[in-house]
């Protein structure tokens, strides 16, 4: 039995380390130690400047985030013509990695292949007069034996576009608790900021840290920097996932002393935050976030009881939020302590395998 886990980069040099959580790898770690062994594919580094304007020119064309000469080495082919299962965390590899997988189809049996969505369809493409782009979704589509979407209103285009439910399953993502755990339990305070997907809405960000010069912001992003903010009531850390320029174990920290944490989004059907969301949750730091198309479970999560949510989303209503929830402590206590109870319900990295061992079947 030979498995392979595909990401597009930081795995193997997180492995490196001795603390990290393990969301992040989407099952890896739940398969290495059932079987002893589970390869790992990442992005390669595109070296000819040739090359990278071809694969920008892909991408314009086809509106996929297709990057070739990331994915297409003899390497990875070799790998792939050896695997039974293989695992893709993000449809980016998907795409990328179409040719290999041809050449694998052509000259093997039926790989059983696992694709994680994340941004994968938006409700135009329901109506794309692309041809390219949906031709290629549908090649696509007969490669994969699953597909696994983080947002259920993604997974729910997903089954319009194919007009099949066939494949098309909707698992919410999950928090190690293990790692993401508060235990010093330090005084909180100040609003914290994590972030750096394109659903993010980073001037408000901005203009919220500005706005309330009496409130310690501390804000984790690679699309800001420091002189955006007015203030000397920001630190500012350039960073994001991949670059580790701050570690899990520093963030962990910081969500511990932080009192709230803000995540404002743009309306969309992605879900964006939901990593940021859960991690604070499993640590009882109050998520207040906007309530979007793409919010993943609207059952589990109540507003005002273990999370808050922002419905209008305006400036004004995120400082009218902050206003009225900064300075409630008790509030702040109950919707803390009752997050990490949704954690341990339904959020947990066991509850995740278990079900991603059903999808894939083994």
């Amino acid at each position: 039995m030979k498995i392979a886990f595909g990401y597009i980069y930081g795995r193997q040099e997180r492995l490196q380390n001795e603390d990290y959580p393990e969301e992040m790898f989407y099952g890896y770690h739940y398969y290495l130690e059932k079987y002893g062994s589970v390869e790992i594919i990442e992005y390669g580094v595109v070296k000819f400047k040739i090359l990278k304007l071809i694969e920008r020119l892909i991408i314009k064309v086809t509106k996929l985030p297709i990057h070739l000469f990331h994915m297409t080495s003899l390497k990875n082919l070799s790998l792939i013509m050896k695997l039974d299962y293989l695992v893709l965390t993000n449809d980016r590899l998907l795409f990328s990695l179409l040719p290999l997988l041809y050449i694998r189809k052509l000259f093997r049996r039926e790989l059983n292949l696992t694709v994680f969505a994340m941004n994968m369809f938006k409700p135009e493409d329901l109506n794309s007069k692309n041809y390219i782009k949906i031709l290629i979704l549908r090649s696509a589509y007969r490669l994969v034996s699953n597909f696994i979407f983080l947002g259920e209103g993604e997974s729910k285009i997903a089954k319009q576009f194919y007009q099949s439910d066939e494949k098309i399953n909707f698992i919410p993502f999950y928090v190690d608790e293990s790692f993401w755990v508060n235990k010093f339990n330090p005084k909180r305070d100040g609003i914290l900021f994590v972030g750096n997907d394109s659903n993010r809405e980073f001037d408000k960000v901005i203009e919220l840290a500005n706005y309330f010069k009496d409130i310690k912001f501390t804000v984790v992003s690679k699309h800001l920097k420091i002189s955006d903010f007015t203030g000397d009531n920001v630190t500012f850390i350039k960073g994001s996932w991949g670059n580790q320029k701050i570690s899990d174990s520093e963030l962990r920290e910081i969500y511990c002393k932080s009192k709230l944490v803000i995540i404002p989004l743009v309306e969309s059907y992605q879900p964006s935050g939901q990593s940021v969301t859960l991690q604070a949750m499993a640590l009882k730091t109050p998520v207040l976030i906007s309530s979007t198309k793409g919010f993943w479970d609207k059952e589990n999560f109540k507003d005002s009881e273990n999370i808050f949510f922002n419905f209008e989303n305006t400036l004004e209503s995120w400082k009218n939020k902050i206003n009225e929830l900064y300075s409630d402590e008790k509030l702040l206590s109950i919707v803390g302590n009752n997050s990490l109870q949704t954690i341990y319900k339904s959020y947990t990295k066991n509850y995740f395998e278990k079900k991603l061992a059903k999808i894939i079947g083994l």
